[in-house]
């Protein structure tokens, strides 16, 4: 519910705004590209590209392309407000960063011209990289490859091109980040059933699943697990990154966990599970691993 709510928000901020029944018709089918797409565009189980700008490249073969309204100076200040907060919160501010020179870097050649503060005011950047590329599900596993999107993302922002009936916009440029992201760091989807739940010790368990493909990952790395939860939810929803405490060797993916007294809606949904429930384990990466080099 909550992907579908910010997906349509990011659709009705950048495309033109409707002042006609037929428009909001227009705008209703982008929308439902967007969350098709989430289903029926797929990679390894996980959508292959950002839901917002499938839609908005689609629907602009119908002539309804995205205007990116927000992008103005009087705007500005509430997309960095906001923008900074959506990148403190998922912790990419690296990503952002290495967009923005990409884009500024391109700039120099393809707009001599226009000053930094116009660019911002002008090209949809601050909004584009805080809001849209930092979508956690399409961004590729490896930090590096991620390093590398966000640089060549950045930089096609001010490349005139065209591919076939599509030219250049943010929202074609994202696209082209995502195929690039699935193909040199595609992420998986795994489909885990809980076999066995052991009390290890007063309110921490000991989760065993078994995966619908194998877990291939280096000891210390992480998953994000997503549970179905059960009865009332609350602000911090139904994902957490835990490290993925099993072996590599193991057939089994383990999740070790304290359940409070007073436990989230997370917790609460995962301490009820029970043998042959299902939840989902996705965005399985991190880098606090050993070397690769064993004599270090």
């Amino acid at each position: 519910a909550e992907s579908s709510a910010i997906t349509a928000l990011i659709l009705f901020l950048i495309l033109f705004p409707a002042d006609r029944p037929s428009d909001l018709i227009l705008i209703a089918f982008a929308g439902i590209l967007a969350i098709a797409s989430k289903f029926l565009v797929t990679v390894h189980g996980r959508h292959l590209f950002n839901p917002a700008a499938f839609g908005a490249v689609l629907i602009g073969l119908f002539g309804w392309g995205a205007s990116w309204w927000i992008a103005t100076s009087a705007m500005l200040p509430v997309v960095a407000v906001a923008g900074l907060l959506v990148v403190r919160k998922t912790r990419r501010a690296e990503l952002v960063t290495l967009c923005l020179l990409g884009f500024y870097m391109t700039l120099g050649i393809t707009s001599a011209d226009t000053t930094a503060f116009q660019a911002l005011t002008s090209w949809p950047i601050v909004f584009f990289a805080t809001m849209m590329l930092t979508e956690p599900l399409t961004l590729p596993a490896r930090k590096g490859v991620q390093i590398v999107e966000a640089l060549v993302v950045g930089a096609l922002l001010t490349v005139p091109f065209h591919l076939g009936p599509l030219y250049s916009t943010p929202e074609l440029a994202l696209l082209i980040g995502n195929l690039f992201g699935a193909a040199f760091g595609a992420k998986r989807l795994y489909r885990l059933t809980l076999e066995e739940k052991t009390e290890m010790s007063p309110g921490v368990f000991d989760f065993a699943f078994s995966s619908d493909r194998p877990v291939s990952f280096v000891p210390g790395q992480y998953l994000e697990w997503t549970v179905p939860l059960t009865g009332a939810t609350d602000a911090r929803g139904n994902r957490r990154t835990f490290t993925v405490a099993s072996s590599p060797g193991e057939d089994r993916v383990r999740l070790g966990v304290r359940i409070p007294e007073k436990p989230s809606a997370f917790k609460r949904s995962l301490s009820t599970m029970k043998t042959g429930d299902i939840l989902f384990g996705s965005n399985l990466g991190g880098e606090f691993t050993l070397p690769s080099d064993p004599t270090k």
